[in-house]
């Protein structure tokens, strides 16, 4: 029997099962080796693939969160994490995280009322609704609560007005009324590379992995009077792990991290989850070194509507061009918050190739925004080169999903309806850059039943699941 399996090992689950091997280590190293664990990672397809979350080539870090400051420690954390895995694969030349700073763009106007520095940013501007989180960020603009996060928690920031940010970023077309906060320590993280040296960690650490593995449902047996949900020892409850097409596995605790497959896994969960198809893609800039990192920052643009689609709110974002990518001349650019429903994860693997129409989605919502959408769409216009084959800017583009809880928070605990599952989901597109802190959070649930980083504000419980 093992002693904890990992169910899913895209980035939270493969900083869990790092997490945990680090802990196996540790135990061994105190001599303590009748007490080593026995872990496991199972992946329903390879590892690395393209039909979840994990994926995309390039992902944002930032600090001054205006999700939720309660986030700063974990994010905090996990980019230190990343650093630090980046250190001990040095040698397989896994650059995995890249600082070149992140901005962030409002617009003064969308906001009302707020038309002066001190009512955009200044320190009580915003206030804080546990009870009334959903998309708060809307409400008081994005600046702001960047800026309240950045003054709870010391991160360093600078406010540009929009004569600042045309001087310094000619790569973006802004308007009169638009804001930035620029994070210096921002920047981008290599999803594919942190997922495969987070694995390789844990596997030089005693852990083991297969791949291809579908497991179809999780079931919970309860035996004998002391039953301690806390402890991993033998107590004789344990957890069973129906695989499609193979043996059952049996474990003393588990960790849930199936991204998109967590309503299948943990049921009490499904209804408190919606998939959504989100869109990204890549520009090729040449040799035009303005997008390169060290001159351009990762960026999103607060909320745009399209009154042709059925997003009422989307945010837009980008990454410039990767010196160190196979492709080093393309920039980024994708759309956050699509409510484009996936119904059932399972019903087209792989995805479905990105349509004419979400380009032009893409297109329409950065075309007034990013300069190189604006020229190329101006250029064809005036060509009257609609009708041709490739009417977008694009080079390539992929489709990847996002796993939404209600108020657009983690759910991230222990499930209401079971003992020895812990589980993390919703990450509702914002998740990644937290998957060090995630993955270990999970770890010490699992072995400790507590861990010390803040996660109350994520729990299960608020929604009674």
């Amino acid at each position: 029997m093992w002693d904890v399996v990992v169910v899913g090992l895209g980035g939270v689950g493969s900083f869990a099962l790092r997490s945990l091997a680090r802990r196996k280590r540790d135990i061994l190293q105190t001599k303590n080796s009748h007490k080593s664990l026995n872990i496991l990672g199972l992946e329903r397809f390879s590892i690395g693939h393209t039909h979840g979350s994990s994926h995309g080539k390039s992902r944002i870090y930032r600090h001054a969160y205006f999700e939720h400051e309660h986030y700063v420690p974990l994010l905090l954390y996990s980019s230190n994490e990343f650093r630090l895995l980046e250190q001990q694969h040095e040698s397989k030349k896994r650059n995995i995280i890249m600082q070149c700073g992140t901005l962030v763009v409002d617009s003064v106007k969308k906001l009302g009322s707020k038309t002066n520095k001190e009512k955009i940013v200044g320190k009580d501007s915003i206030r804080h609704d546990a009870s009334k989180e959903q998309h708060h960020h809307q409400h008081q603009g994005l600046v702001a609560a960047c800026h309240r996060s950045a003054n709870q928690h010391n991160i360093p920031v600078q406010y540009m007005t929009s004569l600042e940010l045309r001087k310094r970023y000619p790569q973006f077309i802004f308007q009169d009324d638009d804001i930035g906060l620029l994070e210096p320590g921002g920047g981008f993280v290599r999803p594919e590379l942190a997922v495969r040296a987070a694995l390789d960690d844990a596997m030089e650490g005693g852990a083991k992995v297969k791949e291809n593995v579908c497991v179809t449902s999780i079931e919970e047996v309860v035996e004998g009077a002391d039953d301690n949900r806390d402890s991993c020892d033998n107590d004789g409850g344990h957890v069973i792990l129906h695989v499609e097409d193979g043996d059952d596995i049996m474990a003393k605790k588990v960790i849930v991290s199936g991204g998109a497959w967590m309503g299948k896994l943990i049921p009490e969960w499904s209804s408190h989850l919606h998939v959504t198809r989100q869109i990204q893609a890549w520009i090729d800039v040449g040799n035009d070194a303005s997008y390169e990192s060290y001159e351009m920052p990762t960026w999103i643009r607060s909320s745009w509507s399209d009154s042709s689609s059925d997003n009422d709110e989307v945010a837009i974002y980008g990454i410039p061009a990767d010196p160190l990518s196979n492709e080093p001349s393309w920039i980024k650019v994708a759309i956050h918050g699509r409510n484009d429903i996936v119904d059932d994860v399972d019903e087209a693997i792989p995805r479905p190739l990105v349509t004419n129409g979400e380009m032009k989605e893409l297109q329409l919502a950065a075309q007034d925004f990013l300069r190189p959408v604006a020229d190329t769409t101006r250029t064809r216009k005036k060509q009257h080169s609609w009708l041709s084959s490739s009417p977008y800017p694009f080079i390539e583009a992929q489709s990847c999903l996002y796993t939404n809880s209600p108020d657009g928070h983690f759910i991230v605990g222990q499930p209401q309806m079971y003992k020895r599952a812990y589980g993390a989901a919703g990450l509702s597109g914002h998740g990644f850059k937290m998957t060090p802190a995630l993955g270990k959070v999970l770890s010490d649930l699992a072995l400790d039943g507590t861990t010390s980083l803040p996660i109350d504000f994520l729990s299960p419980k608020r929604f009674g699941i």
